[in-house]
């Protein structure tokens, strides 16, 4: 959880301020969404990706949460 707080605190002001305050198991829930839409949040504001390079990531990053698979996880951040 220190980890993820850590994530939290380096990827947002208002929501690392905000999101500590509520009660577990809550707190921990809200925390884990915030910081995966983050991450999509991220591909889709990728400007300098071609769209079609932004979909292609999004699409993978969905079908990681669907099926977790260490490896693919793994092979998605290399690329």
């Amino acid at each position: 959880m220190k980890d993820l707080r850590t994530l939290l605190q380096k990827t947002s002001r208002t929501f690392s301020l905000s999101i500590p305050v509520l009660p577990e198991p809550t707190n921990h829930e809200v925390m884990i969404a915030y910081l995966l839409f983050r991450i999509a949040d991220t591909f889709e504001d990728a400007a300098h990706w071609q769209p079609e390079k932004r979909i292609e990531a999004l699409h993978g990053f969905a079908g990681l949460l669907s099926a977790y698979s260490r490896p693919e996880a793994e092979r998605l951040s290399a690329a």
